[in-house]
């Protein structure tokens, strides 16, 4: 449900992506000469509006858990999840990191803002989660 994962994370923003950054990758260490890795992609965005929580910067970099594979072959992602592109609004659910990082991480962490999206404006979000 939306509405319980707007409840467990700390940050939802309005926001654009502006740039791709590069791709970050946590090593989980090797079996038989094979380097596992997590991608964490990174991006430039531009806050357009906070729905929940204290960003007041009006651009932040953000980390999404997943990406393309360490050795390029592949994408790694959550079920559901899509990767961020350049242009495009989404409504973001963040979780704030404890080096005072913002990651988003998961199916419905990013919803992208369209009008043909249930999430069509900045209205149409706060009537949604101002519902009981």
């Amino acid at each position: 449900d939306l509405r319980e994962f707007y409840k467990n994370v700390d940050e939802v923003i309005v926001a654009e992506v502006i740039e791709e950054l590069d791709t970050e990758y946590l090593n989980l260490g090797e079996i038989d000469e094979i380097l596992f890795c997590l991608p964490y992609s990174k991006y430039f965005i531009k806050v357009k509006d906070v729905i929940k929580g204290d960003i007041k910067e009006e651009y932040i970099v953000l980390a999404q858990d997943g990406g393309l594979s360490y050795d390029g072959k592949y994408y790694v992602l959550a079920e559901n999840d899509k990767l961020l592109n350049k242009g495009n609004e989404y409504l973001l659910f963040i979780f704030n990191q404890p080096d005072g990082s913002y990651l988003i991480s998961g199916e419905n962490s990013n919803i992208q803002i369209n009008e043909k999206s249930r999430f069509y404006d900045i209205d149409s979000i706060k009537q949604y989660f101002d519902e009981k």
